[in-house]
C-alpha cells in the first residue's frame, strides 16, 4: 500500500499547475532522503538476525540529520578533470621554477609563465566550481 499525503485546498489554492508539480517532485525527493537515512539508521541499530524495522524515532532522527548535513551533490567528471589538471601543472609549474636556467634560456621563461598561468586558472576554477557542488 503506498504511503499518501494529503495538503488541504487551502494551503495549495495558489500554486500553479507547475507548482504543484515541483511541490511533489521535490516532496518525493525529500521522502527518499529520509528513507535512505531511517534505512542506514535501522541497519545500523538491529541486531544480527533481527528483522528490520523503522521506528517513530528513527524517522524523528533521520529527519534531523537531513535538515543538519543535506545530502553532497555528486561532484561531476569535469570537475574531477579540472583538479587533476590543477595539481598537474601545479607540479610541472614547480618543477620548472629555477630562477638561473630561466635568465639562461627564455623559452622556459615562456613555458613556466604558460603553466603558471594554467595552474592559476584551473586552481581558480576548481574553487569556484567546488563551492557550487
Amino acid at each position: 500500500m503506498p504511503l499518501q499525503i494529503e495538503i488541504p485546498d487551502e494551503d495549495a489554492r495558489y500554486l500553479s499547475q507547475q507548482a504543484q508539480e515541483e511541490l511533489v517532485a521535490s516532496t518525493k525527493k525529500y521522502s527518499q532522503e529520509l528513507l535512505n537515512e531511517a534505512n542506514r539508521l535501522e541497519a545500523a541499530n538491529r541486531e544480527n538476525g533481527g528483522d528490520p524495522e523503522i521506528t517513530r524515532v528513527m524517522i524523528r532522527d533521520a529527519a534531523l540529520h537531513v535538515q543538519r548535513y543535506p545530502p553532497r551533490s555528486k561532484r561531476s567528471w569535469g570537475f574531477t578533470v579540472i583538479q587533476i589538471a590543477s595539481a598537474i601543472t601545479a607540479l610541472l609549474t614547480g618543477g620548472l621554477f629555477d630562477v638561473d636556467k630561466m635568465q639562461q634560456d627564455i623559452g622556459r621563461l615562456i613555458i613556466f609563465l604558460i603553466l603558471l598561468s594554467l595552474t592559476i586558472i584551473f586552481a581558480t576554477t576548481e574553487i569556484i566550481l567546488g563551492r557550487t557542488q
